[in-house]
């Protein structure tokens, strides 16, 4: 079952994004009640409502940022992922895969492994949301690593389906990772993407070229936490969110 896909409209307007609620809407107002803006004879102002109008306009820049524009949506694909813990036997791009024919069979058909395209079977997959650590869900103990709280460091596999609409066709489709600890390995349908190796930095990867529009398609990716950054809890997998953002051919770039 393909998950829908949540507007940045839609997002910010129920309340969903947790960086609304650290928005100091209460101590503002309050300031505008008994502060400069009283000493100022603005108390007056306040009483017929101006100044409540005026002060909530200072939140419309924050709250445009995770608006879309008419070249660009911006849509959260947090919920409906399928999880498996531990590594699979499957190709990746050292064993010489043919470009799209990734997914569909082995390089090597007496392998014992498998593309993870579009004809994978993930049924028997956790369904998720994001964002999650599947790190903090072991149990530590003293073969973990010391430096990380004695947890394991171990791999994720994330798989999300999604559909494209015929409409977009012509636009560039991009799918923006605010953070996934560590080695992060993208593939769309029967195509390995790209990959990021800094668990503490966002990236994006441009899947137009990969897309199914009009119809279904996958995102298959693989976090693998055994490499460390640091000396203290780390944890692993896909922690925060991620969006598939859609733009005009001539746009803006990310970053």
């Amino acid at each position: 079952m393909t998950e829908p896909l949540i507007s940045s409209n839609k997002q910010a307007s129920s309340g969903a994004d947790p960086w609304m609620a650290r928005i100091p809407i209460r101590p503002m107002l309050h300031k505008m009640r008994t502060g400069i803006f009283q000493r100022s004879g603005f108390e007056k102002w306040r009483k017929s409502g101006v100044a409540i109008v005026l002060g909530l306009g200072m939140l419309v820049p924050a709250i445009a940022e995770t608006s879309s524009s008419p070249g660009r949506e911006t849509l959260l694909m947090n919920f409906g992922w399928k999880f498996h813990k531990g590594a699979l036997q499957v190709n990746d791009w050292y064993n010489g895969t043919k470009s799209g024919r990734y997914g569909i069979e082995p390089l090597d058909k007496s392998a014992q492994s498998q593309g993870i395209g579009m004809t994978y079977d993930d049924s028997s997959w956790r369904t998720l949301d994001l964002p999650h650590d599947f790190t903090v869900e072991a149990f530590a103990s003293e073969k973990g690593n010391m430096g990380h709280g004695y947890f394991p460091a171990e791999v994720g596999w994330y798989r999300r389906h999604f559909t494209i609409p015929a409409s977009d066709k012509g636009r560039r489709i991009s799918v923006e990772f605010e953070g996934a600890f560590q080695t992060t390995t993208v593939y769309c349908n029967n195509f390995i993407v790209g990959v990021n190796r800094s668990g503490y930095g966002p990236f994006q990867f441009d899947i137009t070229d990969f897309i199914q529009y009009g119809g279904e398609n996958v995102l298959s990716v693989c976090v693998d936490g055994t490499m460390p950054e640091g000396w203290w809890y780390e944890g692993g997998g896909i922690y925060r969110d991620v969006h598939l953002v859609k733009t005009a051919p001539v746009h803006i770039p990310w970053g």
